[in-house]
C-alpha cells in the first residue's frame, strides 16, 4: 500500500517536461519517472519487493510502465478516478471545516467547558489519501495489496 500511495503522491498533476531514455518527454497527469531504488530507499523496503509490487500493479491494470536501464516511466491508469474533480475536493474540505467549526461552536456554548482548551485534530493529506484509497478499493471490490 505504501508503494501505491508513493506513486499517487509523486505522480505529476499537470503536464511536466522530464528526461526519459535520454530524450525529453512531456509527462501527462498521472505519470512519473522514478527508479525502484529511489522508491525502496524512500520507503525503507527491499528493491526486489518494490519490483514485485510494481509487477502486481501492472498485472492488476493499475499501472503501465516503460523501463530503461536507469529508471522507469510509470503511468497510473484511471488517474482521474483517483483524483476526483477539484470541485469535489474543495467541497470535502469545506464540509470538514464546517463540521469542525460546528463542533467548536457547540463546545463554546457549553458553560462547563468554557475555560477548557479546545484541540482540533488535523489529518495529514497522506492519511486522507490512504482513507480515500481504502474506500475506493471497497467500491471496486478488490482486495488491498502490500
Amino acid at each position: 500500500m505504501a508503494v501505491w500511495v508513493y506513486l499517487l503522491l509523486n505522480a505529476t498533476h499537470a503536464e511536466y517536461d522530464g528526461i526519459f531514455k535520454g530524450k525529453r518527454v512531456t509527462l501527462r497527469p498521472g505519470q512519473l519517472i522514478v527508479g525502484r531504488k529511489s522508491i525502496a530507499t524512500f520507503l525503507k523496503i527491499n528493491e526486489s519487493k518494490v519490483q514485485r509490487i510494481l509487477k502486481s500493479f501492472k498485472i492488476e491494470h493499475q499501472i503501465e510502465q516503460q523501463a530503461s536501464n536507469q529508471n522507469r516511466l510509470i503511468t497510473i491508469l484511471n488517474w482521474d478516478m483517483y483524483q476526483g474533480n477539484e470541485q469535489q475536493n474543495e467541497q470535502r474540505v469545506n464540509n470538514e471545516r464546517t463540521t469542525s467549526e460546528q463542533r467548536v461552536n457547540t463546545n463554546k456554548n457549553d458553560k462547563n467547558d468554557k475555560n477548557d482548551k479546545k484541540y482540533k485534530i488535523i489529518r495529514s493529506p497522506i492519511e486522507i489519501a490512504i482513507d480515500d484509497f481504502k474506500e475506493f478499493r471497497k467500491k471496486i471490490k478488490k482486495p488491498m495489496t502490500d
